[in-house]
């Protein structure tokens, strides 16, 4: 498969912690080459993020992914969490049936 070529223009701003001020903006620019599925996963992001181009889309993303990160790891361990629950119960409800079962043999 054949890349199409998008070009794209990533800006790094160092923001002020006090002021929230973008000051001292220094660029960097790019070729990023996507094949057709990224092109496509690149479109959806662009529905999902509300944004129109590719640079303000990647921007978004780059910006926001510690946060997407940190996101998962917490689902992730409430997901383990709830997995334990359910676990601990299982046990619990197959030592009820159990001693629900030697009931009936007495």
């Amino acid at each position: 498969m054949k890349p199409k070529f998008l070009y794209l223009h990533l800006y790094h701003y160092l923001c002020s912690r006090t002021t929230q001020v973008k000051t001292n903006m220094k660029e960097k620019a790019f070729t990023l080459r996507l094949y057709e599925d990224e092109i496509e996963a690149l479109e959806e992001l662009k529905k999902i993020g509300n944004e129109k181009t590719d640079s303000k889309i990647i921007r978004y993303v780059i910006l926001r992914f510690k946060e997407v990160v940190d996101n998962l790891r917490i689902e992730q361990q409430k997901n383990h969490q709830l997995s334990q629950e359910l676990s601990d119960i299982k046990e619990k409800v197959r030592a009820y049936n159990a001693a629900f079962n030697d009931l009936k043999i007495i």
